[in-house]
């Protein structure tokens, strides 16, 4: 399933550009935590993981570090306190 598709994808990718970095995007709700873990402990070593997350959650960032992969975080909520959102 995953393993081959990400490994095929990367393959046919790096004939075009030999720098291609791939990352499955672990989203919170996308996958059950269950999920993600099997998802990461099977990718190769060569492929990352990505999510998104607000401060103060990072239990499935260390769970995904734990499983052998430092993973790439997006983290939203945040502001500029001297500029204000608009």
């Amino acid at each position: 399933g995953v393993y081959n598709f990400m490994t095929s994808l990367r393959d046919a990718g790096r004939k075009i550009n030999p720098d291609l970095q791939l990352t499955v995007n672990t989203q919170r709700g996308w996958y059950t935590s269950d999920e993600v873990e099997r998802i990461v402990e099977i990718l190769p070593e060569d492929i990352g993981v990505s999510l998104k997350t607000t401060p103060g959650n990072w239990k499935l960032i260390n769970n995904i570090r734990s499983w052998g992969k430092e993973p790439q975080v997006q983290v939203e909520g945040l502001s500029n306190p001297w500029k204000q959102l608009t």
